[in-house]
């Protein structure tokens, strides 16, 4: 996943519905923060966001 001004799927997902499910795991805990290897870090809501990607 990336970070820009939205969360996006990795230029390299294979496969779709598994990528966005694997946004579920980060989210599981309600983190308030998330940091990405490409692009900004969420600064509040992450959780809410990653769900939200998820699809």
């Amino acid at each position: 996943m990336a970070g820009a001004d939205e969360v996006l799927l990795g230029v390299l997902a294979v496969g779709r519905t598994r990528a966005e499910g694997s946004f579920r795991g980060p989210a599981a805990p309600a983190p308030a923060v998330a940091c990405f290897d490409h692009g900004g870090p969420l600064g509040t809501g992450a959780a809410a966001v990653l769900r939200a990607a998820a699809g």
